[in-house]
């Protein structure tokens, strides 16, 4: 997972008396839905941008998607053959109207070669596989850049305000390899959605004429403290 603070940096130079130039900020918001065993929808909240703060730029949104879980298998064929799992997940961020905004598919792949079947069901001896705490993760992001469209400035744009983002997970885990295989699959599903807000601030009259008179360099950051 990305750790994430909000970070806000500002560059002021003086271009004579009174000229300043302004340079972007960016604040950095996130949210997290625990693992849990799929097949599962939830909700992301996360604070909306907040126009008095300047001109937004784009809306950056990422997602940590990750599965966990056991892989079981057992060949039922009377001959040796490779059988191939793929242990994973689709993760989905998606917009009030179930329209995607983000798509990750964390995934772990195993082939391995097997006996005939041995008689017993048991997902282990020469003809079956048990793989316990399986793991993978996987990044996605996209940028929204402004100016936006009417219905994504209804959604990301409002002081004060949150937005709430869908989040669906469904196991996609498969196997195949063998004409008569016994599949067992747990699949969890975890997310952490983080929102960054790329905007323009606008400087207070006093702040402008005061480094533009003075050469003044400024760089505040403040840090964000975790919902």
């Amino acid at each position: 997972m990305k750790p994430r603070c909000l970070s806000i940096a500002m560059f002021f130079c003086a271009l004579g008396f009174g000229g300043v130039q302004v340079h972007g900020a960016t604040i950095t918001y996130f949210d997290e839905i625990n693992a849990t065993i799929t097949n599962w929808t939830a909700n992301v909240e996360l604070p909306k941008f907040d126009p008095a703060l300047g001109v937004l730029n784009k809306v950056i949104l990422e997602m940590d998607a990750g599965v966990k879980g056991v892989a079981r298998f057992e060949s039922l064929d009377p001959q040796p053959s490779t059988v191939s799992t793929n242990f994973a997940a689709s993760i989905r961020l998606r917009r009030p109207d179930l329209t995607d905004l983000l798509v990750a598919w964390p995934k772990a792949h195993l082939s391995e070669s097997i006996s005939a079947y041995d008689g017993v069901l048991d997902f282990g001896g020469a003809s079956g596989r048990t793989h316990d705490n399986l793991a993978a993760s996987e990044f996605a992001s996209t940028e929204l850049v402004g100016p936006l469209a009417p219905s994504d400035e209804d959604l990301f744009v409002g002081a004060g305000e949150m937005v709430t983002l869908n989040v669906r997970a469904r196991g996609e885990s498969r196997g195949s390899g063998a004409g008569n295989l016994y599949l067992l699959f747990n699949t969890y599903a975890a997310a952490t959605v983080y929102i960054t807000y790329d905007y323009t601030p606008i400087p207070e009259p006093a702040t402008i004429a005061l480094l533009g008179a003075a050469g003044i360099l400024v760089r505040p950051r403040r840090r964000f403290a975790r919902r």
